[in-house]
């Protein structure tokens, strides 16, 4: 699997000493906390001890780029906590560097550096220059390289954003006055320094196709590698040609990659972020491409957040954050990348021997766009995959077939193996049988359900058809393997499936209060590198109370951090293990969908004590069901949406591109367990362009369908009623989003459904037409802590003639749990006899009015008939003392 990196944070020896004497600690500098030294292998970076493939994805921190910095720490502090970014790009300033406060900017510098090593996180020290190295710029390598050598946090970055650099071997070798490539290479290697470097290409370090072309930097035999940097914006093109095909051969990390927001940037015309956003990030994710994305400040455009809270931007710090989180989280659904395998050739070119031919080799449904395919030497056989580096479980598969061809993928086959020639040990994941949407807009689906990991997926086109493919994505989560599906489920420590530990736990049964056989304990050693993580397999979507137990003690630590990763991305918790010991302590409710998507990770970074690792419970809430746009069950989307993040969304939405009106829509179908009355509600974010005028269908097994008009320019970022309607079991009801003659941006966000089991009487002692008296009773306010206005008392007199009967009329057949109030006195009496009358019989119930004040007491659950044929009466017969009678209540259960 691929290495993510531990989240752990260690004492900064560097910041102490500088504290005490007011000198940085460079010695320190490659010694302190870091992540492991990496290098690359081929086109992977990988862990240089242990050859295993990292994928690095984070963020540009810029201000030291121009100055000395701003909101440096914090900066550092969220991309680490906030964004889950496990690399940071951090453009440095030449003149600064150099200048006459040099020793200044440099402490900063180092700081920086360290706060990012002591993380575990990796650091790209970019000299952020433009257009034309200079000799200068092989000084300033010199002293940097020198100064951060074999810091297995610091990567190198030769040369920001080289331009007009006079063709591809003066890139290289340079001229006469001017350095190339090669040249800043050798002198970063002079030093002695073999930390990994990275090398734009030309066009403002865009354009890496001379290196596909030969033009590659020769690096040491003791260096850790060259990685090609690219800076990806809506300006650039031909993604798969400048950039992707030489990924094939070479490490590729975009530098620099954002959008500004909008259909303008630096005076030229764009595609919106609504358009852009989720194609670039496919594109760049169906590659594995490392990234970093512009940038963490809020002016520095493209801009990833708001201001210095760090509120992320909705047209690009949104989807940057939840790309991030992705990454970071191996349960997170998301598209999987890595090497492009095939058959070689096109129709027009069959003995070219590559695959790399953007327009119709067998590169073409990874190259990013819509309008090409693979076009295959031959029409029997032709097929197109990837090479994932290390197995994977597919978990989804998105296709596109060629514009106007979607027959030519019928009989068309998804295969996966590890054996790399698919010789042996083949397996079909699925089978198209039907022809699929063709228009060169829509992608259809597939869900996998095979749990096994493969390294090498394909796809494999039909005899005849030239394997006409357009666009395929291929998804994936972390692949545990699956436990008995429940909608209340525990998984304890002790489980063979559901759970995965890293770093050595120690089983115990020293305090008892456990579940089941025994606990997990870190010995309160390793901190920051022992984790349990916990994964149910759940039986359908919905919203699940996560509870968790442990044995308290005073030696636990009170500061253990959990992550519950559900539906919508990853919340954060921290749990005290000093107290609360053996019982199921609720950390929340969240949305998850099917399967084993979710999980609880539990680790013991900073811990100030042992942390226990015992169970963790899932119990799914039936009677509230939340359906958002990115759930693998529950959703059909007909037509092209496109993703759309920001603030107000659940999670992030879809809208439907303002085009190709009425031939879009968007069903929400819930999994209903109990036939009743549910509330519909609907949720998007308002924005003047979107349409006024949504239809919204609500079909019902029940009643038939109902539309409901709704106005997506206001109501934004609420869950919005759309009433209430009776619902059938299973998935014969639906919410339909449709795009019919819409006026505007249609936006299908989330849909949520709760059961009306609200449903309450209460009725007080004064309301004749529900209450009758027999006997003299006595209205009284002397004791506080009655319903209403007042209280009834029998004034402890005429024993056995005295009654009061309440008559509700229930609007439908249903059980309801009955309650009774009084206030409770000393003189009260201690055994009245209640009468419930149900469907079913009759049943007395005695209660002790001396306690129990001022609060709803249960008298049990029954089931009534609709109308007016249940009462509940109170009699004084046989009392010991003043009977109350106050108020009653039935709530429906």
């Amino acid at each position: 699997m691929i290495r993510h990196i531990s989240r752990s944070v260690t004492l900064r020896l560097h910041h102490w000493f500088k504290a005490l004497t007011g000198l940085p600690l460079l010695l320190c500098l490659a010694v302190e906390a870091a992540p492991p030294e990496l290098q690359t292998q081929g086109n992977q970076i990988v862990v240089k001890s242990t050859g295993e493939p990292i994928r690095l994805v984070g963020v540009n921190i810029p201000s030291l780029g121009w100055g000395y910095g701003e909101n440096l720490s914090a900066s550092v502090d969220a991309a680490y906590w906030e964004w889950r970014a496990n690399i940071i790009r951090l453009p440095i300033s030449q003149s600064h560097w150099l200048g006459p406060n040099q020793v200044t900017y440099r402490e900063i510098v180092d700081d920086v550096i360290q706060q990012i090593s002591d993380y575990n996180m990796y650091v790209i020290f970019d000299l952020h220059e433009f257009h034309k190295p200079t000799n200068t710029n092989l000084s300033f390598w010199l002293d940097a390289a020198d100064r951060y050598k074999n810091n297995p946090a610091v990567l190198f970055g030769l040369f920001n954003e080289p331009n007009n650099l006079g063709g591809w071997d003066a890139w290289l070798n340079g001229t006469t006055n001017q350095p190339g490539m090669q040249d800043l290479l050798d002198t970063v290697r002079s030093t002695g320094a073999n930390n990994i470097v990275l090398v734009g290409g030309s066009d403002y370090a865009y354009d890496l196709s001379g290196v596909f072309d030969g033009y590659v930097l020769t690096d040491t035999t003791n260096g850790n590698g060259v990685v090609y940097d690219a800076h990806l914006y809506p300006l650039k093109s031909y993604w798969q040609s400048r950039v992707g095909n030489i990924g094939q051969e070479h490490p590729i990390l975009l530098g620099e990659i954002g959008h500004p927001g909008g259909t303008s940037f630096l005076g030229y015309s764009i595609d919106d972020e609504f358009s852009w956003v989720p194609q670039a990030m496919d594109w760049v994710n169906s590659h594995n491409f490392h990234w970093t994305a512009w940038s963490l400040h809020p002016t520095a455009s493209p801009n990833m957040i708001n201001s210095w809270d760090f509120t992320p931007t909705s047209f690009w710090g949104a989807a940057a954050i939840a790309h991030m989180h992705a990454n970071s989280n191996p349960s997170a659904e998301r598209v999987i990348g890595g090497t492009v395998i095939g058959t070689t050739g096109t129709r027009t070119e069959p003995l070219s021997g590559v695959l790399t031919d953007w327009k119709y080799g067998a590169v073409t449904p990874f190259n990013g766009g819509f309008s090409t395919y693979f076009d295959a030497a031959t029409a029997d056989g032709a097929w197109t995959g990837l090479d994932l580096i290390t197995p994977q479980r597919i978990t989804r598969i998105e296709y596109m077939p060629r514009e106007a061809y979607g027959s030519r993928m019928v009989g068309g086959v998804f295969e996966a193996s590890n054996t790399a020639d698919f010789s042996s040990d083949v397996t079909t994941l699925y089978t198209i049988t039907n022809s699929p949407d063709d228009s060169g807009l829509i992608y259809t689906s597939a869900i996998i359900n095979n749990t096994n990991t493969f390294r090498y997926i394909r796809y494999v086109g039909p005899d005849g058809a030239y394997c006409n493919v357009s666009a395929l994505l291929f998804y994936t989560g972390d692949g545990i393997a699956d436990t008995s599906a429940g909608e209340d489920v525990i998984v304890d420590n002790a489980d063979g499936s559901g759970l995965h530990t890293v770093g050595t736990w120690l089983s115990s049964t020293g305090t008892s209060g456990y579940n089941a056989s025994n606990y997990l304990h870190d010995n309160n050693s390793y901190k920051g590198q022992k984790s349990v993580r916990f994964t149910p397999n759940l039986a359908s979507y919905g919203d699940y109370e996560v509870f968790a137990r442990w044995t308290a003690s005073a030696n636990r630590a009170s500061n253990v951090p959990v992550d519950i990763i559900h539906g919508h991305g990853t919340a954060f918790d921290q749990i005290d293990q000093k107290i609360n010991g053996g019982d199921w302590i609720s950390l929340g409710v969240f949305p998850f969908g099917a399967g084993t998507s979710a999980s609880l990770l539990m680790g013991n970074t900073n811990t100030d004590g042992y942390v226990v690792a015992d169970a963790v419970r899932f119990v799914k809430i039936t009677d509230d069901i939340i359906i958002d746009n990115s759930n693998a069950y529950g959703l059909h989307a007909v037509g092209n949406w496109r993703i759309s993040s920001g603030s107000g969304y659940n999670g992030y939405a879809r809208h439907d591109k303002n085009t190709d009106k009425g031939n879009k829509s968007m069903r929400f179908t819930p999994d209903i367990s109990i036939a009743d009355d549910y509330e519909i509600f609907l949720r998007w974010t308002a924005h003047p362009n979107r349409a006024s005028n949504v239809p919204v269908d609500i079909i019902s097994s029940q009643t038939g369908t109902t539309t409901v008009t709704i106005n997506q320019q206001q109501n934004g970022d609420i869950w919005y009623s759309l009433g209430t309607y009776p619902l059938g079991t299973g998935t014969g009801n639906s919410v339909l989003i449709r795009t019919n003659n819409t006026n505007g941006y249609v936006i299908a966000d989330a849909v949520r459904f709760i059961r009306d089991t609200a449903t309450e009487y209460i009725i007080d002692n004064t309301e004749s037409t529900y209450v009758t008296l027999n006997g003299s009773w006595s209205s009284s306010t002397s004791t506080s802590g009655y319903f209403g206005s007042n209280y009834l008392h029998d004034n402890n007199s005429g024993k056995g003639s005295k009654s009061v009967q309440f008559t509700p009329n229930l609007a439908k057949a249903a059980t309801y749990e009955v309650f009774a109030r009084w206030t409770a006195y000393t003189n009260r009496a201690s055994n009245v006899p209640v009468d419930i009358n149900y469907n079913s019989g009759n049943t007395t119930v005695t209660i002790d009015q001396k306690q129990d004040h001022n609060q709803w007491i249960s008298l049990g659950s029954y089931s009534f008939s609709a109308g007016t044929a249940g009462t509940i009466t109170f009699r004084n017969d046989g009392t010991n003392g003043y009977v109350i009678v106050d108020a009653v209540r039935l709530v429906e259960q």
